[in-house]
């Protein structure tokens, strides 16, 4: 447990709520399967020839699918690494995104929110029966080989206890963390046969219905087509983590910034917070 005393925002396990000179405690066990660094300790020049790259393709060309897994932060970084290093993207092509899942509820103003204390209290993503994901875009004609990718990692990132297959932040409990996948069509969808595969250590899969609570060892299956992905606010995004290897300076800077140019992780509309107290988390 860290305790954490921020003037403009706090750390509620695994993320950041805004609010004003408060301590809270964090845990949070970051999962060194996933926590290589592989291509982001070389490019500086891939980030550079990146800046001048188009836009990538339009969301609604290609499938969405996410990923839930406890603490946004760290997956996206493990996906991050699967679409640059498998897929092949550049930055300027990464489409993993923080976000919430799970839920079809919406605050009075119309948003999903993570917890402030400025702004309609209702838009809170935890009361409002969603939990932390990310998102990734499958490219036409490869969606099976990449969600086969993704999946796999997935599966990889928990641990095996005796009591069954634990998160890698077993430090973050509550609905707002539960463990889901979505894809089109849910449990009855193409993609559905993927999963049955790569859960290899037999976890129980159930077909979801929304704002189910959190259950150990248990994955939920939504589909995608009607349980939205709410993407999180633009701090959230390419965030660092508070254990295990810090994230470069390509990811937490680089990439963030990138990806704020091109309009691919605009404001939400949501409150926004500060990430400067990120500095002593990086490499």
């Amino acid at each position: 447990l860290h305790e954490v005393l921020l003037t403009t925002c706090c750390v509620c396990c695994c993320c950041s709520c805004i609010a004003s000179s408060i301590s809270q405690s964090h845990s949070h066990r970051s999962n060194t399967l996933n926590n290589k660094m592989p291509f982001f300790t070389l490019p500086v020049v891939l980030a550079v020839s990146s800046l001048s790259m188009p836009a990538p393709v339009k969301e609604d060309d290609r499938m969405l699918v996410y990923f839930g897994d406890g603490c946004y932060w760290e997956r996206q970084y493990a996906y991050v690494q699967v679409e640059m290093e498998k897929f092949n993207r550049t930055m300027a092509e990464v489409t993993s995104q923080t976000g919430y899942g799970g839920s079809t509820k919406l605050g009075n103003d119309g948003l999903v929110c993570y917890h402030h204390d400025g702004g309609d209290p209702s838009d809170d993503y935890a009361d409002l029966g969603y939990t932390e994901v990310e998102r990734v875009l499958l490219d036409k004609g490869k969606e099976e080989s990449q969600f086969e990718m993704l999946v796999d990692n997935y599966f990889n990132s928990f641990t095996k206890t005796p009591a069954g297959m634990q998160r890698p932040d077993p430090g973050d409990v509550g609905g707002q963390y539960r463990s889901c996948i979505a894809i089109p069509g849910g449990s009855d969808g193409p993609l559905m046969p993927l999963i049955k595969k790569y859960n290899t250590f037999n976890m129980t899969i159930k077909a979801a219905s929304g704002g189910e609570d959190d259950v150990f060892n248990t994955v939920y299956i939504y589909d995608s087509t009607k349980f939205e992905f709410r993407r999180a606010e633009q701090f959230m995004q390419f965030h660092c983590n508070f254990q295990g290897a810090p994230y470069p300076q390509s990811y937490l800077d680089t990439l963030y910034h990138l990806q704020i140019k091109l309009g691919l992780i605009n404001q939400t509309g949501c409150p926004e917070g500060d990430r400067s107290w990120c500095e002593g988390l990086r490499m």
